[in-house]
């Protein structure tokens, strides 16, 4: 709901009613009934964290808050497809097979494109399992070289 109120920039009041006139939306987003505007507020403080300079949380040795999203979208659709929200720093590879599996039930996935921290051979394993036809993950060292193995008659 936060996502899509700030798609269509409203505030959090002129949001809830454009819900309550909106026919089939708050179905679509599976709610069985709209919430007030000041629990949107709520949720949407709790989420975002403080904005601290680095000069001021290192003077005063304190600790900077951080959010870790990842999120799966339908990018011909438009749709977001699963979300998840840490708030602690955590490995990219950790969210990718659980968003993945649940955006394959939802829609239709024939290419994954993923930034090089879900590179692994886990996540290309799945994908695969999955029957997705194109994933495009750029390597973590592309700078390596990589030689095919020689076979036993080539020697």
């Amino acid at each position: 709901m936060l996502v899509l109120r700030q798609y269509e920039r409203k505030s959090y009041r002129r949001f809830v009613e454009f819900l309550q006139e909106a026919f089939g939306v708050g179905e679509f987003l599976g709610l069985s009934r709209l919430q007030h505007y000041t629990t949107l507020q709520k949720v949407a403080a709790r989420l975002s964290h403080g904005q601290a300079s680095y000069y001021y949380a290192k003077r005063f040795k304190l600790r900077r808050k951080f959010l870790k999203i990842s999120v799966y979208v339908d990018m011909k659709r438009q749709i977001i497809c699963g979300i998840k929200i840490r708030h602690r720093r955590r490995n990219d590879n950790i969210d990718f097979i659980p968003l993945l599996e649940r955006a394959v039930r939802l829609v239709p996935v024939h290419t994954v494109v993923a930034d090089r921290g879900y590179d692994s051979e886990q996540n290309h394993v799945a994908t695969e399992n999955l029957r997705i036809q194109d994933t495009i993950i750029h390597p973590r060292y592309e700078y390596l070289q990589c030689e095919r193995p020689k076979d036993s008659t080539e020697r």
